[in-house]
């Protein structure tokens, strides 16, 4: 049941992505991250009161895979990467890139890249990441002279780094901490290192 909860989580988030983000950008993603607030905590608090099969039967795996569905597409929508861009945040995160790499070779690839390291430790979604760095990153990466498609991949391949970027890092961190019992500081211990590579092989593909 743990499984099936699982994938009907992730497969509706890039859905929930792909709608939010479409109405986000048209109707505002300050309105976009209400509606997602609202959805994932009113899913979450149904999942919290659902009878149990004891009580309902059948009805109750089957409910409550549909309210995970409605959490993922909740998620999806990225209402962490909206508090940021609300809140100005990932402005924030974008001058501090720019202060760090702005005297390099790569220039705005590298200021990608960066920014979606510092992103990602406080995001571990790789579709949050992209909407909320991407957005200012790429067109500056194409104004730099460089290929639209290379400005896309580097912030695509920057972005999903996130998901192994501690302290937050995906939610299949979490799912990994509670399958082999550990606790999930010693998760975040083990990513650091391979977060740090990652990040490195990313900053010099762009350099080189």
């Amino acid at each position: 049941m743990l499984k099936v909860n699982g994938e009907a989580f992730f497969t509706s988030a890039p859905f929930g992505a792909i709608v939010f983000g479409h109405f986000g950008d048209k109707l505002g993603r300050k309105n976009m991250l209400v509606i997602t607030l609202m959805m994932m905590g009113i899913a979450t608090f149904l999942i919290g009161v659902l009878p149990t099969h004891a009580q309902i039967g059948v009805a109750s795996p089957v409910l409550l895979v549909v309210l995970r569905f409605i959490q993922g597409f909740g998620v999806g929508g990225e209402w962490g990467g909206a508090v940021l861009m609300a809140s100005g945040a990932g402005d924030l995160l974008m001058k501090i890139a720019n202060r760090l790499t702005g005297g390099l070779t790569g220039g705005a690839a590298h200021a990608s890249v960066a920014s979606s390291a510092l992103f990602g430790t406080l995001s571990g979604a790789a579709i949050s990441n992209v909407v909320s760095t991407g957005v200012m990153t790429i067109p500056v990466i194409r104004k730099a002279g460089f290929k639209p498609a290379f400005a896309g991949a580097v912030e695509a391949a920057a972005s999903t780094g996130g998901q192994i970027m501690p302290p937050v890092m995906g939610v299949v961190a979490f799912f990994v901490a509670g399958q082999i019992g550990l606790e999930y500081r010693y998760i975040v211990v083990a990513a650091i290192i391979p977060a740090i590579f990652y990040y490195l092989g990313t900053f010099l593909a762009v350099y080189f």
